[in-house]
């Protein structure tokens, strides 16, 4: 009888081990997929920021006295998601004015995103300093 329950508790003790370094490991890989799922997502976002950037930089250029000499400065533009497609756009731009001289100014710039990689410039402001 003493070894009968000795088995019977030993699998018991076996049973519940399993299960609880089972599911240890199975939190872990859920941890580690939604890490990767989110750093996929930042990742996403950051490449979208860039495009809508980008874009909010051609409506900028169109609307500077010398758009050729146009130096935007990527670490200071901040990007707004507004509804599905619009984006504000705000950000800093160096370029010549009307006499030659590089001067700073701020913008906001308001994107409208369209079908097949198209955008519209709904409101562009630019602010000398």
């Amino acid at each position: 009888k003493e070894t009968v329950q000795g088995c019977a508790a030993l699998i018991v003790v076996g049973v519940i081990l399993f299960f609880t370094v089972k599911s240890c490991f199975f939190t872990k890989d859920e941890a580690e997929i939604q890490k990767e799922i989110e750093r996929k997502e930042q990742q996403e976002k950051e490449a979208k920021n860039l495009e809508i950037i980008s874009k909010a930089q051609v409506c900028v250029q169109k609307n500077l006295k010398s758009p050729s000499t146009a130096e935007f400065d990527y670490f200071d533009s901040k990007v707004w998601e507004l509804n599905d497609s619009t984006y504000m756009v705000k950000g800093s731009v160096d370029a010549q004015n009307e006499f030659g001289a590089m001067l700073r100014a701020h913008y906001e710039c308001e994107i409208t995103l369209l079908q097949n990689d198209n955008f519209r410039c709904v409101n562009v402001t630019i602010i000398q300093q």
